[in-house]
């Protein structure tokens, strides 16, 4: 029997692939630092040492804009402590202020991060790398 195979599907895929591989390229281009998002999290990779696990995995699936709210955020996808999945609007404000904030907002849903300074840039630096639209729909920033 032949194995089918979708080529819309498969375009899709390589799309969004390319697309990961660039957001990790521009978060290592911003920080200096690698990056490698693995099944377990995501890693910081330093030369000449080991890799160090930041926090855990978690996928940007896209951009989300409420109008009502006129605000708007990215999207995420992780898995909270109880290995439940989570989708979370991340607001974009919150990537113009201090790590931390993100880091707690991310931590208050059951999201695995590190408790350093270094987690918590590493986490902002990697998110941001997927940017913000140029332009908001409401007009004003969020």
């Amino acid at each position: 029997m032949a194995a089918t195979i979708d080529l819309a599907e498969a375009r899709s895929a390589r799309r969004a692939q390319s697309a990961l591989q660039a957001a990790v390229a521009a978060a290592e281009a911003t920080t200096g630092e690698r990056y490698r998002l693995t099944g377990d999290g995501l890693l910081r990779l330093r030369p000449g040492g080991f890799p160090e696990l930041v926090c855990g995995r978690i996928d940007v699936l896209g951009n989300a804009y409420d109008p009502e709210a006129r605000a708007s955020g990215m999207l995420v996808r992780f898995l909270d402590r109880n290995r439940e999945e989570v989708r979370l609007v991340v607001p974009h404000r919150l990537f113009r202020r201090s790590p931390f904030d993100l880091a707690r907002l991310l931590a208050r849903r059951g999201f695995t991060v590190r408790p350093s300074r270094a987690a918590a840039r590493a986490v902002k630096a990697y998110l941001a790398a997927f940017g913000e639209p140029e332009s908001d729909p409401s007009g004003r920033a969020c």
